[in-house]
């Protein structure tokens, strides 16, 4: 009886303790990152995109602790995520497709670690990791969903398509996600079209995210790549 008791107590108090430890790291990783949405787009990042009178900036969040995440829309129809992932010298542009199979990703973290959401009005959200960013060694890709392939990897760019259900981005194999998207709705027979594409550009990698608006509308393969500013 007594080692029962003992045993439900060291539950509790591991418990209590981990909430304790997330309450901290919330909190310091919201005032270390101070973020504000201005409607501005960084200067390197007009080197990206086309200009386009259809490709319209929503905002840009700006964060003392990582780069600015741009959003934009195009056309009405689709929305556009666009951030520097970092500096990348001598680091070959590296990818990997993971399985199609739904992952529920419940904490994704799998640790203590705060996210915000880019966007809470698609039909999919899209989080990233509040606080300083890993150091890139290698990019690591998670996509699942229906019809995933790789439409083109190089030196310079990394493309993909999916009807996804989630997706990740690490900056290394063994650190936590920096960025991850899912469904909403979490049904086996719901998708929605995405492209993603790690672009190299002046010794930094850039990620750029299209994805639609409305669940009912199409990406037709290669819409994404037209719209990028070429070397």
């Amino acid at each position: 009886m007594k080692k029962s008791l003992l045993i439900i107590i060291s539950v509790f108090s591991i418990l209590f303790i981990g909430f304790i430890i997330a309450g901290n790291n919330a909190r310091k990783a919201i005032e270390a990152d101070q973020l504000k949405n201005l409607k501005q787009v960084p200067k390197e990042y007009e080197q990206i995109l086309n200009h386009d009178d259809r490709l319209l900036l929503q905002h840009s969040t700006y964060s003392k602790t990582r780069n600015p995440v741009s959003e934009f829309t195009y056309d009405k129809k689709y929305r556009i995520i666009l951030y520097k992932i970092g500096i990348i010298d001598k680091l070959k542009l590296k990818a990997s497709i993971q399985g199609n199979q739904y992952i529920d990703t419940g904490n994704p973290l799998g640790g203590y670690h705060v996210f915000t959401a880019i966007d809470e009005e698609s039909p999919f959200e899209i989080h990233y990791r509040m606080g300083i960013p890993d150091s890139i060694k290698e990019v690591l890709l998670t996509l699942s969903g229906n019809k995933t392939h790789v439409i083109e990897k190089n030196d310079s760019i990394a493309y993909y398509h999916s009807d996804f259900k989630y997706f990740s981005i690490q900056n290394d194999k063994d650190s936590p996600l920096d960025f991850y998207g899912k469904m909403r709705e979490k049904t086996d027979n719901i998708s929605l079209p995405l492209e993603i594409i790690f672009v190299k550009r002046n010794h930094n990698l850039y990620l750029v995210v299209l994805s639609v608006i409305d669940k009912n509308v199409k990406v037709n393969e290669g819409m994404l790549y037209s719209l990028l500013k070429k070397n």
